[in-house]
């Protein structure tokens, strides 16, 4: 047992708890990296088909790679958000 001490005073937390804390620590940052993961491959194929829309000159195709571009910019963005809260 360990006592951690916070503003009301000291609170034990046995091993069993430390351990599972450590455990759900792990997994967050792995979500967290595959958040992260995810948002950039969404970044990437947009802007590779805002190119492509570029190159063909077709305002369609790079209307459709801006807003992949804008949503995986916003997924980057709360992936960060979502880490410094926990």
């Amino acid at each position: 047992m360990r006592f951690i001490f916070e503003k009301n005073g000291p609170i034990v937390k046995s091993s069993l708890i430390s351990s599972r804390l450590g455990e759900n620590d792990t997994i967050m940052k792995m979500n967290f990296i595959l958040s992260l993961i995810a948002n950039v491959i969404w970044v990437i194929i947009g802007g590779a088909i805002t190119w492509f829309g570029f190159d063909t000159n077709s305002s369609l195709w790079m209307a459709v790679g801006i807003l992949c571009l804008i949503a995986g910019g916003i997924g980057v963005y709360l992936s960060f958000s979502s880490e410094k809260i926990q």
